[in-house]
């Protein structure tokens, strides 16, 4: 097995490093190999694992950003439009799964990629029901508002043509293979190509994520920036 994995870029990967030099080290070299439990160190093994900790509001963005791509396909394929109660009752039912998954500490020891478990569970954070509150008053917001942007009135009323949805793509620039996802790409009647990228979270600059989305679109990009609620601090 390679010591360390080969060298690549991510917007997510560039904020880690700008965060944190020890989380960053932990999270791409240190739990390399981690997951052979049979051949990795107990080091590799325990780094990899925490590594696939999520938390409630990771979960929550993760699970709008499905239900996003659902809906979006959903009227691609079908010209079906669901109703906001049946989002909001798949949505609660996710959340609830995921939180009852990650009570399985052992299950999760076993197969950390593919099992959910919350960082708030696993340390026992006292703030756990504050958070379950507030992700139930954003649930409703996010699915409400979804049905609310330009981005949706334009596809609704066939002013665009959808390009891409929830796709990974790469691209070698200066001999680094980056990685780019982009939520949502559509076309335009008069050509420009709009990104849409969803967000649950704080406000930030997104500039750095925009750049490495721009070379994967060849035509004049038209960006917009959709958020699913009013803007909130966490």
């Amino acid at each position: 097995m390679a010591i360390y994995p080969s060298w690549s870029y991510s917007q997510s990967r560039a904020q880690t490093f700008d965060e944190c030099l020890r989380k960053y080290y932990y999270h791409y070299y240190g739990s390399h190999n981690g997951w052979n439990s049979a051949q990795g160190t107990e080091e590799q093994v325990t780094l990899y694992r925490l590594k696939q900790l999520s938390n409630l509001y990771i979960l929550f963005g993760n699970i709008t950003h499905q239900m996003c791509e659902s809906v979006i396909r959903g009227w691609m394929e079908k010209g079906a439009i669901p109703r906001t109660a049946y989002l909001e009752t798949a949505m609660k039912n996710m959340l609830n799964n995921s939180y009852k998954e990650s009570l399985h500490r052992e299950l999760w020891l076993q197969d950390p990629k593919n099992r959910v478990m919350l960082a708030e569970v696993y340390y026992d954070d006292e703030v756990l029901p504050e958070r379950i509150a507030l992700i139930k008053e954003r649930q409703h917001a996010v699915i409400q508002n979804l049905y609310r942007t330009a981005v949706w009135r334009e596809l609704q009323q066939g002013k665009a043509r959808i390009v891409e949805v929830e796709k990974w793509d790469t691209m070698l620039l200066h001999e680094t293979k980056v990685y780019v996802k982009m939520d949502l790409l559509y076309r335009r009647d008069n050509g420009d190509m709009v990104i849409v990228d969803w967000k649950t979270g704080k406000e930030g600059d997104f500039s750095d994520q925009l750049f490495c989305m721009l070379p994967m679109c060849r035509s004049t990009i038209s960006f917009l920036w959709r958020r699913l609620r009013y803007v909130w601090s966490i």
